[in-house]
């Protein structure tokens, strides 16, 4: 029997009961046991690397990130365990109304118009399965594979700017580096971001809000 690892980081320590409700009522890929990964009140690069080191401690076979802002759809494990990739996750929209996407290119730009199932250069983890292997081959050179990244990029006029890279793309650009393939699919029904006093979310190409936030 296969374990999944469901890892939420949360600052306060609090999930909302309507992420919780949600989460109890995951379909299960089959022959799989699910389980829960809680690091509380930690910045979250500090709390993912501790989810990381639980989900290999534990002999999980995937880790599966969820923010405790998000709800997602009942049979996204089915979903992205049946697409077999290295990191996937779903193109999950900002929660305050801007139409922006936590999807990047090969150049970490981001994908505001994301549609179909594509390897891409980095993804927000809000919603992301990791296999166990991947996360064995990154630790393996980075023991804290989850860490803010500020460099200096070359411009065409020879000009450097500064580049600040997040958590979790900075975790993306590590796992290309060592071979493995970070993908994106709109396959799933959307995640919704929980924003107030809508929530948001990225579907068909559009961007929607709800008040429903359990349909």
């Amino acid at each position: 029997m296969k374990k999944i690892m469901i890892g939420i980081p949360s600052a306060t320590g609090m999930i909302p009961l309507r992420v919780m409700s949600r989460l109890i009522q995951l379909d299960k890929p089959k022959d799989t046991f699910i389980d829960f990964g809680y690091v509380e009140r930690l910045m979250i690069d500090k709390a993912r690397n501790g989810m990381v080191q639980q989900c290999l401690m534990h002999k999980c076979d995937y880790l599966f990130f969820h923010d405790d802002d998000q709800i997602v759809p009942r049979d996204i494990l089915v979903k992205l365990v049946e697409l077999d990739k290295d990191i996937i996750g779903t193109p999950i929209s900002s929660r305050n109304g801007k139409e922006e996407l936590a999807v990047f290119d090969f150049k970490y730009n981001k994908i505001n118009d994301f549609k179909g199932t594509q390897r891409v250069g980095g993804i927000g983890m809000g919603a992301t399965l990791i296999k166990r292997s991947a996360l064995e081959k990154i630790i393996d050179k980075y023991p804290a594979p989850f860490q803010f990244s500020t460099e200096l990029e070359q411009q065409e006029n020879g000009s450097e700017i500064v580049v600040e890279f997040s958590e979790d793309v900075n975790f993306c650009r590590r796992a290309s580096e060592l071979g493995l393939e970070v993908w994106c699919t709109d396959s799933v029904k959307p995640v919704l971001h929980i924003g107030l006093p809508m929530g948001y979310f990225y579907e068909n190409g559009e961007y929607k809000a709800k008040l429903d936030l359990l349909s």
